[in-house]
């Protein structure tokens, strides 16, 4: 692995990916939310150019589900490779596309001389002929240069939370629920990086990436069973936010779709207290909202079409977030409208860029 995070031949894979639709960015005051992300880099002297370190989520299905469609999965490795995304955490993925993902996402790299880069873990949620591999839930990847696997766990969150089984954990899955159990998996790595910019490198420390599904629907039965999800999710990666010494104190990354809103009773129990908002006891702040506004400001970023914000990247203690992008669905198909069973999702990308 490279110590220090840095990423080579930057000019030779923005080639590959000319033409891909480039979101606008726009910088914001300082005590304002972060800025929409701008990907360093230095084509000139590609060699020295810093990598900034890109957290990506996206929930694959949604309402507009695709039943393991692979040319979504070749859509997210466009987008992984054309914001440089490091860590990404995909929700509702049938594992043939995680595994589609991850193999254009390499075969771009190796274009570029880079050679196999990125890897994937999966905890399956539901065992359904939906999709074509039968697997269906969430997935953390990550590239392997920036990062070195010493950890990974996976649990099913309430009603029957717990580990999951081997076969539900990992990349050779043999088994999965035969109804959906919302899960969480977490993957923990050895990574040391370079500030963007300064030049400030940090001491080699662990980094845990989670991806997390919790409970959709609108009766008091379906919030009642998100409250409970969101105790599971803090009670589960609490362990990573309080380990003994300063290996991995705050180093925490949770990324998924919550289906509740920032205010909601749920985040209460993922949400650390912001400047106005006293009501969060969690640990985590949040992409859209930073160490500075109160949750309630990320509402006016929405990451569903229907409106709602309800996709996070959470951050622990030790971070802070240099910038954020939301991004339309249709970058899925570089801008062509999403039409006929060629779906997306309704989700939005969201993209952050922490340290």
């Amino acid at each position: 692995m490279g110590l220090i995070m840095r990423f080579r031949a930057a000019a030779a894979v923005f080639a590959i990916v000319s033409g891909l639709a480039v979101p606008t960015t726009h910088a914001a005051a300082a005590e304002d939310s972060p800025s929409l992300m701008v990907v360093a880099s230095n084509p000139d002297d590609p060699d020295t150019a810093l990598a900034a370190n890109i957290f990506f989520q996206f929930n694959m299905c949604g309402v507009n589900c695709n039943a393991g469609l692979t040319d979504v999965a070749d859509a997210v490795a466009r987008s992984i490779v054309s914001h440089h995304a490091l860590w990404v955490s995909l929700n509702e993925a049938c594992s043939n596309q995680v595994q589609e993902v991850v193999a254009n996402v390499n075969s771009t790299y190796a274009t570029a001389g880079l050679g196999d880069r990125y890897v994937y873990r999966m905890v399956v949620a539901y065992n359904t002929s939906q999709c074509p591999s039968g697997f269906y839930g969430n997935a953390v990847l990550y590239d392997t240069y920036y990062g070195t696997e010493v950890g990974l766990q996976c649990w099913h969150l309430y009603p029957n939370a717990g580990f999951a089984s081997g076969g539900q954990c990992g990349t050779t899955l043999s088994a999965g629920p035969s109804v959906e159990e919302r899960s969480l998996i977490c993957v923990a790595l050895e990574v040391q990086y370079e500030l963007n910019p300064g030049g400030i490198v940090l001491p080699l420390h662990q980094q845990v990436v989670c991806s997390a599904h919790l409970t959709a629907g609108t009766s008091g039965t379906d919030d009642s069973t998100r409250y409970n999800q969101g105790i599971d999710v803090s009670d589960d990666v609490g362990s990573y936010t309080s380990c003994p010494g300063n290996h991995c104190t705050g180093y925490v990354v949770v990324m998924g779709d919550f289906n509740q809103v920032p205010t909601s009773y749920t985040l209460d129990m993922i949400y650390r207290a912001n400047a106005g908002d006293s009501a969060g006891y969690g640990q985590f702040h949040e992409v859209v909202t930073g160490l500075v506004l109160p949750r309630v400001a990320a509402t006016a970023f929405p990451t569903d079409q229907d409106g709602r914000k309800i996709d996070y990247i959470f951050f622990g203690p030790a971070m802070s977030v240099a910038s954020w992008q939301v991004t339309h669905p249709t970058v899925c198909n570089d801008g062509t409208p999403v039409t006929g069973t060629h779906v997306c999702s309704d989700h939005l990308l969201l993209f952050g860029e922490i340290y």
